[in-house]
């Protein structure tokens, strides 16, 4: 017969209790010490990464996306999507690369619609 995780959980309020609280609390020490052991593992092959050339945070991330479900990664590229909308429309993503060649790109369309405005099916046209 197996045992459910509900099965497991104990009443501290019941008398006896308290005999199996040595079991939690040297449960809970062994995962915490392989926790730290994992933690320590994890950042020396991050350093070794940045040792290499490659940018820790950006790899922390790339990880992060890869672990996504589908859902998580359709809802973190949303967010994403409306995050770079915002920096758009307050202007900071003007002074990067991408947001120059994109400034110069709206200007040239300007410059062509003013030069030869669109006229819209239905619309009169300019005299």
């Amino acid at each position: 017969m197996s045992t459910s995780t509900s099965d497991k959980i104990v009443d501290l309020t019941v008398p006896g209790a308290n005999d199996t609280l040595p079991y939690y609390v040297s449960g809970l020490e062994a995962l915490e010490t392989e926790r730290r052991e994992i933690t320590e593992q994890i950042n020396e092959l991050l350093q070794k990464a940045d040792d290499a050339g490659h940018n820790k945070r950006a790899l922390r991330e790339v990880v992060k996306i890869k672990l996504m479900s589908r859902e998580q990664r359709l809802k973190f590229d949303d967010a994403q999507d409306a995050r770079d909308q915002m920096l758009v429309k307050l202007g900071l993503l003007a002074d990067t690369p991408l947001g120059e060649a994109a400034l110069e790109v709206a200007g040239r369309a300007r410059t062509s619609l003013s030069e030869n405005p669109l006229i819209l099916p239905g619309a009169k046209g300019r005299k």
